[in-house]
């Protein structure tokens, strides 16, 4: 069965934003000498947006569950594993290549995946 023709335009869509996002943060990571630094501010940036967010959600919007301790940790581990150092990695990747290169890895990583030695 195909997929409907609204997956085929979420499909491009999302194509035409990250090739965007490639190019316009191929750029803006060149302009720093340091690319973790580029990387921590521009988390920054998004981290202040989302708590703006919430901070301006209207009064009567349930309010989100406060996380235990042990849950704190855990979202640490997955902020730092899942987000902090690959995207350091990535962006020193971006700053060191064109953005034609780094998107065409980028893309084809399930391709890539494949061809990699198994590991025993």
């Amino acid at each position: 069965m195909l997929p409907r023709p609204s997956g085929y335009l979420l499909a491009v869509l999302n194509m035409l934003v990250s090739g965007v996002a490639i190019w316009v943060n191929s750029i803006g990571v060149k302009m720093f000498a340091d690319s973790t630094l580029y990387t921590a501010l521009k988390n920054a940036v998004v981290g202040l947006v989302l708590l703006a967010v919430l901070a301006l959600a209207p009064r009567g919007a349930p309010a989100p569950a406060r996380p235990s301790r042990g849950q704190w940790l855990l979202l640490l581990c997955v902020a730092l594993i899942g987000g902090s150092i690959p995207y350091a990695l990535y962006f020193r990747g971006l700053q060191l290549s064109t953005p034609v290169t780094a998107s065409l890895i980028d893309h084809t990583q399930f391709l890539l995946v494949p061809l990699l030695p198994p590991s025993s």
